[in-house]
């Protein structure tokens, strides 16, 4: 271990990484599911050679099996190299035709960059404050076993690791976020590309192609046909053609006929995308990966290591890879106070977090040659980078608007919304034994805002013993950034005023509410005419869910 340089937050990054659902053909050249008491899945050789695994990553992963009649049976992922996935069990009898790789803890794989494997990680996270990457807990069993001879344990070893909560708290430029936080997407509309970039679907089975740096959707007319929990876009590897994630086929049509391209402005953005976002009642949350890659040079990206005599020897003395599998948003809060940023702060739960060297040596066969960022060296040429353009600039408090009880507040000095998932860690057997899973339970929602009084509704509300749900009197509120049309729209209803405290400074100031609401629902959905809807985002950028 070269130990006479340290590590500088200078080349310290953390990108986002879409996990969707990965379809893998299996039922054309070189493409097979064997009958092994652990099946052997084979993708078809034009998929592997255009993705190639980074080794034992989907370890833990769900994998069903497809025959033409459907579903076969399902699986759990032993391990993998990087051509092929080991399950825990045999397949069904049958004929498989394709696999899916479910979304859940599973990072999109990118084409390897200069021969080298990567994930799909060149995903700007936004404007962030502060980053806390998700860390390992080590449970330690220290034991007797009964026998004396000292007052020392006698026995240890470790037990399971767990991945602590991280979390995000950014600046916000976008109201993306609030998908991973509520849960499901109602429907997208944009503006599609009038010359559209042709898909190419190969005969051999081989991931489909497309145009440079272009962003694709199922749809037509700017109507984008959309699933609750995605796929929701696709698109074209950075100057590269193509498609990531790799396309699942039992999602889109094969053919480009009904896929649409989204019109990409002349500042090289997207143009605004208007999303509708729903509240997920199932245990199906979107989840994503985080990568933290810590290199010395901030311009050398890959990993380091050698193979010798059969001998795997990863240090990572010069780069430093850690994935964090399977986030979900276990809370998510978006303060807003007066002269200052709209903030978003994300408690995020993991499935596990993985080291690159460690998986590499697990395989036992291959040197850890993996890049980080998808090899992407400049923030600039990030996918979704936009910072120095009036995309990039944040939601300011002064731009909102607050209604509750049928009146807009005019005099609000600040507002906090929570959304909390109260995601609750799960192990089951024939699993992973570190990793989890986060299975939402109780949905609770938390207004809290501090107003001057100008007038007694919020002390009568505190009286009122029914609860507010008409329409007309939504919890509503509304971030524009008025140059770019962009916006975050939020109703909720079936409230209470919970809590309100009159201060009354001894300054001779303005006397304030402190106020709490407690909603039980975002408002029910509905895009036709002006209807006002639950959660709605107009946003340039593009959701990778």
């Amino acid at each position: 271990m070269a130990n006479n340089n340290i590590f500088l937050g200078s080349g310290a990054s953390t990108t986002l990484i879409p996990e969707q659902d990965i379809y893998i053909p299996v039922d054309a050249t070189g493409g097979s599911v064997s009958t092994a008491a652990k099946s052997v899945v084979t993708p078809d050789t034009a998929f592997t050679t255009a993705f190639k695994f980074v080794p034992n990553i989907y370890v833990g992963c769900t994998v069903d099996v497809y025959a033409s009649s459907g579903l076969l049976s399902s699986h759990t992922v032993d391990s993998n190299d990087e051509t092929t996935l080991t399950l825990e069990t045999s397949r069904a009898a049958g004929t498989p035709t394709y696999v899916i790789l479910r979304a859940y803890g599973a990072p999109s794989p990118h084409p390897e960059v200069s021969g080298r494997q990567c994930l799909l990680a060149d995903n700007w996270l936004g404007i962030m404050e502060s980053v806390t990457f998700p860390n390992l807990s080590q449970e330690l069993k220290q034991l007797n076993l009964g026998l004396g001879g000292s007052r020392n344990f006698t026995f240890q070893y470790k037990g399971v690791r767990t991945a602590d909560n991280g979390s995000l708290a950014l600046v916000a430029n976008t109201g993306t976020w609030l998908y991973y936080a509520l849960g499901a997407c109602e429907s997208i509309a944009y503006t599609a590309d009038g010359s559209h970039s042709a898909i190419t679907f190969p005969a051999n089975n081989g991931p489909p192609t497309g145009g440079a740096d272009k962003i694709y959707i199922e749809g037509s007319g700017g109507a984008g046909v959309v699933t609750s929990n995605g796929p929701h876009f696709y698109r074209t590897t950075k100057g590269g053609t193509t498609i990531v994630p790799p396309v699942d086929f039992s999602h889109f049509p094969v053919s480009d006929s009904g896929i649409q391209t989204v019109n990409i402005a002349t500042d090289g953005r997207p143009d605004n995308i208007t999303y509708v976002f729903k509240e997920s009642n199932t245990d199906q949350l979107p989840s994503f990966s985080l990568e933290q890659s810590l290199a010395k040079d901030p311009a050398t990206l890959t990993t380091d290591s050698t193979s010798s005599a059969g001998a795997i020897t990863a240090d990572e003395s010069t780069t430093f890879v850690r994935i964090a599998r399977g986030c979900r948003i276990n809370s998510l809060t978006i303060e807003a106070s007066e002269g200052e940023e709209l903030k978003m702060n994300m408690d995020i739960n993991a499935r596990l977090v993985d080291s690159i060297t460690d998986l590499y040596r697990d395989d036992a066969t291959s040197p850890a040659d993996y890049i980080a960022r998808a090899g992407v060296t400049a923030n600039s040429n990030l996918f979704n980078w936009n910072a120095g353009t009036e995309h990039g600039t944040p939601f300011f408090f002064a731009q909102g608007s607050f209604e509750a009880f049928g009146q807009q507040f005019l005099k609000v000095n600040s507002v906090s919304i929570e959304i909390n998932n109260n995601l609750m860690d799960k192990r089951y057997m024939g699993g992973h034994r570190d990793m989890k899973e986060g299975i939402p339970a109780q949905r609770t929602y938390t207004i809290t805002f501090e107003a001057v009084v100008t007038d007694d509704k919020l002390f009568t509300e505190m009286l009122n013993e029914t609860e507010v749900a008409a329409s007309s009197s939504r919890v509503r509120f509304v971030f524009e950034k008025p140059d770019t049309s962009e916006k975050i729209t939020l109703n909720f209803e079936d409230y209470y005023l919970s809590t309100t405290e009159i201060t009354i400074p001894d300054d001779k100031g303005p006397v304030t509410f402190s106020s709490t609401i407690q909603p039980r629902s975002l408002s029910t959905v509905n895009t036709a005419g002006n209807a006002a809807v639950g959660c709605e985002v107009i946003s340039d950028n593009v959701l990778m869910g």
